[in-house]
């Protein structure tokens, strides 16, 4: 172990021996660095400059108020240009059939830079002579050349935008424009071709409907019709039923009659009261408006006047004003009469009125029944009305459909949803190789390669690193030399480091200062013995091979509670594979929501389901802020470790640097070697060593312990 001891040791590296080992050997890194200046200048040289040609199209509405037919649905206009349809125009784009075309158009095949690709190299051609292999058929060549195509085009969409880059490079400046202009016009004319195949489909499709539409809507109609017939449903003007129009008059009527009868007997009631009372007609408006009354009403009253004149120069005996007063009194007897008269004139119009009263009642029941009948019917023939009026909506909409798509078949105007905003110009420039450039980045790179090679041989040689010789400041291997009460800080290199002896049940020492068995593990049981001997209260366990190493914290966890020691287990693999075997579930809150700020200690402490010891299961949150998750991680490991006899932290697959955030200068750390190799389990325990965690055993359980294991779960 001494090597190990000298390599873990803290050194001091002489910058000046380096900076002066590097000077010595200048000469040699510059004439290095002209040697594959010289080689590159010569390789790039060599090969043929590559020219790109760059079109740029526009995917956007093509439409016009005057080439518009019909108002667009506005959801469809809201998705035909979002970021999924660009990326399916691209995909249009870069398609074989457009590559296929454009080749054939330009006769790529024929071009000298794509002939190379159809031919074969001696050995092959030796081959197809041998029989051992097929010679190169049609479909093999154009195959060859449109992979050759393709790995020249770079078809991509311009972020943010709607704007697709057609980019295509050739040895030929002419070649590059032409093959990139090439493939935005079969674009174009693909989009072209695909809408005029649609009104073409969209025509074909209808003109079936449209017959079968009209023959249905002819059908429906006569349905109609026929029903209204024979139902005897005849409309009004106003589109309503005729039976329905009729109740309405005929009840108006009847409450006027109604109205007009209740008036005339009020009438014939105050004539008759007068009459039989022998009280004043003036206050009766019928008797009042008589033309007749008003007549002798005028006359008696003139008779009245000339009375009152008379007996101012006659006496009251004088025959002239007894022969006035005798006509007074047949004015009054022929007002009577005329009072008489108008009542039973009154009386008259009342039982008309009642007569045409009880006529209006006959009818109106009659209608009502009818009305009631009619209502019936006209219930189905709404249905049938609905019916032919929906068959002829539809009918109507195909045959705008219809003609509008015939219009666009018959039109040579076929506006496309993209435009060419770019048009490829003729390269004035080589894209690649750039000779210059990338010769001055070769040999910037072989000088730095070659610094990098002499310090490595020079700091792995001797001579530029020395032993930091700070007496009295501990080594990493210093740390490890402690007790249950504390470490051994403070101590000079050349006291005796305390080692820690593992022992067996029996009490033998089964392994040297090392703390390695015979074969270089340990089992559970050892390893429990081992621990409960030392007295420590925090133990890390790495598991290489993952979940399957958990398997060794769920033994030692349960071998140490049933000592009767508290043990509490925190799961900090990152499946949770130690919290779904020792709780049954992985959804549990724990460690990460302790460290997200959402739970307390006390949420996250479980009972495993077989036997004492406390879980802490992994969690379900996600720690957003990584310097308060380690604060918190620290408290809590600090806190359980006060806690109980043993924290066991299963580590999971985790990297020895790792540990610094969980482990002290007195944690325990056992290295699971189930389903690891022994020689990466003694790599890795070397390294943990190397960082001062001297207490670092391979633990592997044995057969029986496995079978247990089966047999509890």
């Amino acid at each position: 172990m001494s090597g190990a001891d000298d390599l873990t040791r803290d050194v001091e590296i002489d910058i000046g021996g380096l900076l002066r080992h590097v000077w010595r050997r200048k000469l040699r890194v510059v004439i290095l660095m002209l040697v594959v200046g010289a080689i590159a200048f010569a390789v790039l040289s060599s090969i043929s400059p590559r020219y790109r040609a760059v079109t740029q199209i526009l995917i956007e509405q093509r439409e016009t108020v005057f080439t518009r037919t019909r108002e667009a649905d506005p959801e469809i206009n809201r998705n035909r240009f979002d970021e999924q349809a660009v990326r399916s125009q691209v995909e249009v784009i870069a398609s074989d059939d457009i590559a296929q075309t454009v080749i054939g158009e330009l006769n790529l095949s024929g071009r000298p830079e794509f002939r190379k690709l159809q031919s074969r190299s001696a050995i092959d051609d030796v081959m197809v002579l041998l029989g051992l292999k097929e010679p190169l058929s049609t479909d093999s060549r154009q195959a060859r050349v449109l992979a050759g195509f393709r790995k020249r085009l770079d078809v991509g969409r311009v972020t943010d935008s709607r704007v697709i880059r057609v980019a295509f490079w050739a040895n030929e400046r002419q070649l590059s424009q032409q093959v990139a202009n090439g493939i935005a016009d079969e674009f174009l004319r693909l989009q072209r071709e695909t809408r005029s195949a649609s009104e073409a489909d969209a025509t074909a499709w209808l003109e079936p409907e449209i017959r079968d539409l009209r023959e249905k809507v002819r059908q429906a109609e006569a349905r109609v019709a026929e029903f209204r017939a024979s139902s005897d449903i005849l409309i009004a003007n106003n589109d309503s039923l005729l039976a329905t129009q009729q109740l309405s008059e005929v009840s108006t009527e009847l409450s006027r009659i109604r109205a007009a009868r209740s008036s005339a007997r009020a009438s014939v009631e105050s004539v008759r009261a007068a009459l039989d009372s022998g009280a004043s007609f003036d206050v009766i408006p019928e008797v009042v408006a008589s033309p007749l009354i008003q007549r002798l009403r005028e006359r008696q009253v003139a008779l009245r006047a000339q009375i009152s004149e008379l007996s101012t120069t006659l006496l009251p005996n004088h025959p002239r004003l007894k022969a006035l007063q005798s006509q007074v009194a047949d004015f009054e007897a022929q007002i009577r009469a005329s009072a008489r008269d108008i009542l039973v004139s009154l009386v008259n119009n009342e039982t008309l009125l009642q007569n045409q009263e009880d006529s209006l009642v006959q009818e109106l029941n009659r209608l009502k029944a009818e009305a009631g009948r009619v209502g019936e019917a006209e219930v189905e023939l709404r249905a049938l009305e609905r019916e032919a009026e929906s068959q002829r909506n539809l009918l109507e909409t195909y045959l705008t459909r219809y003609r509008e798509a015939a219009g666009r078949q018959g039109s040579e105007f076929l506006p496309v949803n993209a435009r060419v905003i770019s048009r490829a110009t003729l390269p004035t420039s080589s894209f690649f190789p750039k000779v210059v450039p990338l010769t001055v980045a070769a040999m910037a790179v072989t000088v730095v390669l070659a610094v990098v090679t002499i310090l490595a041989g020079a700091m792995l040689g001797a001579g530029v690193a020395q032993p930091a010789g700070r007496a009295g400041q501990p080594m990493p291997h210093d740390l490890a030399a402690r007790g249950r009460g504390g470490a051994s800080a403070g101590l000079s290199p050349d006291e005796p480091r305390r080692v820690t002896t593992w022992e067996m049940p029996s009490g033998e020492p089964a392994v040297d200062a090392s703390g390695h068995m015979p074969d270089g593990e340990f089992s559970t049981s050892l390893a429990v013995q081992g621990i409960l001997s030392m007295g420590s209260s925090r133990i890390a366990v790495i598991s290489p091979a993952g979940d399957d190493g958990s398997i060794t914290t769920w033994l030692v966890a349960r071998k140490l509670a049933d000592q009767g020691k508290s043990v509490a287990v925190m799961d900090m693999t990152g499946s949770g594979i130690t919290t779904d075997h020792m709780l049954g579930d992985t959804s549990f809150v724990g460690v990460r929501d302790v460290l997200a700020g959402e739970a307390s200690i006390r949420d996250i402490v479980h009972q495993d389901r077989l036997s004492s010891v406390n879980v802490l299961a992994v969690g379900v949150a996600q720690p957003t802020d990584p310097s308060a998750a380690i604060g918190r991680l620290s408290t809590l490991v600090t806190a359980l470790a006060d806690t109980y006899d043993y924290l066991i932290i299963d580590c999971g697959l985790v990297g020895h640097s790792g540990l610094v955030h969980i482990a002290d200068d007195e944690t325990i750390v056992l290295i699971s070697g189930i389903a690891t190799q022994r020689d990466a389990s003694e790599r890795l325990e070397g390294e943990i060593r190397a960082l001062g965690y001297s207490e670092t055993v391979t633990v592997c359980p044995s057969d029986g312990e496995f079978a247990a294991l089966e047999a509890a779960a």
